[in-house]
């Protein structure tokens, strides 16, 4: 399923010439990671300090599924936290959004495919991850 708000994978190099470079756009705030895996799914999450309007996770070979967006109710911030170029007062909420998409259609024992995850910004700033790779559950 392509969205057609987010760039393909063709897309990254107009992407970087159009001013959606690494240092421009917002970041992650943590690589995605795999959880509950099946025999053929497998669900991919990431965090970020923004809402977005689309936010997708790219796998295989032109692949594409669209993640779920949440607002964390409970993060809070204090003097104490260590933010890089932040500081806190006090107490302060602090929004952070999870993202998550369930990758299907994957094969226990299958090879590993490679993905990344993707994140428009309100501003149209685009973020990109890292390509990693992901697998259904093992065979029992």
């Amino acid at each position: 399923m392509q969205s057609d708000n987010l760039p393909g994978r063709g897309d990254r190099i107009s992407d970087l010439q159009n001013g959606l470079n690494a240092e421009a756009a917002p970041v992650l705030l943590s690589d995605p990671f795999l959880q509950q895996p099946t025999e053929d799914t497998v669900q991919v999450v990431w965090f970020t300090e923004f809402e977005g309007t689309a936010h997708r996770v790219e796998y295989g070979e032109n692949l594409t599924v669209d993640a779920e967006t949440t607002l964390l109710s409970r993060t809070r911030e204090d003097s104490d936290s260590r933010v890089q170029g932040r500081a806190f007062p006090g107490l302060t909420r602090r929004e952070i959004w999870r993202h998550a998409a369930t990758v299907t259609g994957l094969t226990s024992g299958g090879d590993r495919l490679p993905y990344r995850v993707l994140s428009r910004h309100d501003n149209g700033k685009v973020v990109l991850s890292d390509t990693f790779t992901l697998a259904a559950a093992p065979p029992k």
